[in-house]
């Protein structure tokens, strides 16, 4: 029998039709569209025609006409600018790094723009946890080689850019300043972004200057609802003598997960000053005796004493609030996680096993077991280079106890972490630390810029003395290098256990190609050896850089994982030569490869063989 619509809603019958079916087809591509792009779908949830069509033409990007977003001088150039490809390559640093065979902690100097391209291509959707603290805008020339003027003239022209727009990117001072700064951002952002896994998180450090554009460039790159919080740090004590209004001790920590809704609960282990409370233990977990009375709440009922007695008021004439209902008392009295104690005096006190739950739930503001609260100041990292140096080699640089924080509450196990602003080298000193105390083998990835030292800074001199180049990847790498050594001196037992290497990678041109009036081609190869081969066609084959590597013949043959890699050397100039050292390819082999290699293989049918 038919019925009507309004019949159907009346009985809480559910209407299937084809609206229904489109809306929720629709809904359902929207949520699609938001994990792809997030940044062309609004916050009320609709796809913002125009951010798609700038994706695809960026000549004419616009501003956000249907909903709302951050606009500045130069944000088209800026999702051009991560879009381009990069004109470098990897070389290897062996000298510099340390177990490099067995280690699968990486360090790459050089440009973090670049450097975030290349790594895109083997750690796509891998990050478990990016933390950054970036240079703050603070009105100074920026030290990274973002400079539109003359490197991007070809993006300049083919974006239309005016003179007017030129200098919001190129003028670093006073009221330009944000545009500079955030076109500077957004491309970095945006590759970052492509690297998280589906449960990984980003922590950007930023003080209030910025606070309010990252936030939302971040909504933006991330989507607005993956917005987890934003942590206040206390970075300094003191300092109210030297402030004309306010004494401003505080910085923020802003936290993005790639999904919030893939994103587990967080927790902060406990200390163990903390875990002496929960001084039993049954088959369930650990747990102490604690009342089941409550002065708040609404759950009101009698319970019947073993003297036969009943609580239900207090001394005053209250009735008695309890911690759960009572259908939840009388199921955990059967089952021994509720007694009814009678107390020195004769009187009875009603008790619950409180169990130890997974672990803190993490505060955002310095309160009471703040997750951040006794994180350090920056007057607590400069102490801590200090003992690895002997002199302050970094300027406010951040504890390594705040960072150790935010890696507790996200990673674990073999997790990848990275910090593309490597800086004085806290992140690495912090995860060094905590694979230490926890037994884990995080996995660390730096990127930090060749930024040369002033000769009248001390570590001038340091580099110097320790035959080092005066730049600040020497004293990121000097750090990472002193911090797992003193690990292993103060915990011996850690030698074979703890990974305190690192594989040193620089960044260097890739090969200039040119062609004669007659159409040969000539190009020169800036790779030197074998290794820095191997270790782009890992990069063209999206290999991770800290996989072990097996040298089955020297300079000539390698396997990683599965692939065997065979390297040729270069042997003319000629086109169909120029072809094969520029493409890598993937190919079974169908001859007899143990006979080839010389070896004998097991699983040969998994074995890929990849030519360069």
């Amino acid at each position: 029998m038919a019925i009507t619509r309004e019949e159907a809603q009346a009985n809480n019958i559910a209407i299937i039709d084809s609206e229904t079916i489109n809306t929720g087809q629709k809904h359902a591509l929207i949520e699609q569209v938001k994990q792809l792009l997030p940044n062309v779908v609004n916050s009320d949830n609709i796809v913002n025609a125009q951010a798609l069509q700038d994706l695809f033409d960026l000549t004419n990007t616009t501003s956000n006409n249907q909903g709302y977003e951050l606009t500045f001088a130069g944000k088209g150039i800026a999702k051009k600018k991560a879009d381009t490809e990069t004109n470098k390559q990897l070389a290897i640093d062996k000298a510099l790094s340390k177990n490099f065979e067995t280690t699968k902690n990486v360090i790459i100097k050089g440009d973090n723009l670049d450097a975030l391209k290349i790594l895109k291509k083997n750690y796509h959707n891998q990050i478990k946890m990016i933390y950054i603290d970036p240079p703050y805008n603070t009105e100074q020339a920026f030290i990274y080689p973002d400079n539109f003027k003359t490197n991007e003239a070809e993006l300049i022209k083919e974006l239309g850019l005016t003179e007017n727009t030129i200098n919001y990117l190129t003028n670093t001072l006073g009221t330009n300043t944000h545009s500079k700064w955030l076109s500077f951002m957004y491309p970095r952002l945006l590759l970052a972004r492509e690297l998280l896994d589906d449960d990984g998180v980003i922590f950007i450090s930023i003080d209030s200057k910025e606070q309010a554009n990252l936030k939302l460039i971040c909504d933006e790159v991330f989507g607005e609802e993956n917005f987890i919080t934003d942590f206040v740090w206390k970075k300094k004590k003191g300092g109210g003598n030297d402030s004309v209004h306010v004494a401003v001790e505080h910085e923020s920590i802003i936290m993005f997960a790639r999904s919030q809704k893939k994103l587990a609960k967080l927790f902060q282990t406990y200390s163990p000053e903390y875990l002496t409370r929960y001084d039993q233990e049954d088959e369930v977990s650990q747990y102490y005796w604690d009342t089941f009375k409550r002065k708040s709440g609404k759950q009101y009922y009698p319970i019947d004493c073993p003297d036969g007695t009943t609580l239900q008021y207090d001394t005053n004439g209250n009735e008695i609030s309890w911690l759960r209902s009572e259908a939840r008392f009388k199921s955990d009295l059967i089952i021994g996680d509720v007694r009814i104690f009678q107390k020195e005096d004769g009187s009875w006190s009603v008790r619950f096993k409180q169990r130890l739950p997974n672990g803190k739930k993490p505060r955002s503001i310095l309160i009471n077991e703040s997750l951040l609260e006794n994180s350090g100041t920056t007057s607590d990292g400069s102490n801590e280079l200090l003992n690895l140096f002997g002199f302050d080699p970094f300027e406010n640089p951040k504890p390594k106890k705040l960072i150790s924080e935010l890696i507790d509450i996200i990673t674990s196990g073999d997790d990848y972490i990275l910090d593309f602003f490597a800086g004085s080298g806290t992140t690495a000193h912090a995860v060094l630390e905590r694979n230490k105390d926890d037994g884990g083998n995080r996995r660390l990835l730096l990127v930090q810029l060749e930024e040369a030292i002033e000769k009248k800074h001390k570590s001038y001199a340091f580099c110097q003395d320790n035959n080092l180049v005066p730049d600040i990847t020497s004293i990121t790498i000097e750090r990472v290098n002193r911090a797992g050594n003193k690990l292993i001196e103060e915990n011996p037992a850690l030698k074979d256990k703890l990974d305190i290497g690192y594989r040193v990678l620089t960044l260097e041109d890739k090969p200039s190609v040119n062609q004669d009036d007659n159409g040969n081609f000539s190009f020169d190869l800036a790779d030197k050896t074998s290794l820095n081969t191997l270790f782009n066609m890992l990069v063209a084959t999206g290999k991770t850089l800290g996989n072990a590597i097996e040298t089955i013949k020297e300079d000539t043959i390698y396997q990683v994982d599965n692939c065997i890699y065979i390297l040729d050397k270069v042997a003319s100039n000629e086109v169909e030569q120029f072809k094969k050292q520029q493409v890598y390819f993937d190919s079974m082999i169908d001859f007899d490869l143990e006979d080839y290699l010389n070896l004998d293989l097991q699983n040969k049918e998994n074995i890929q063989v990849i030519f360069y």
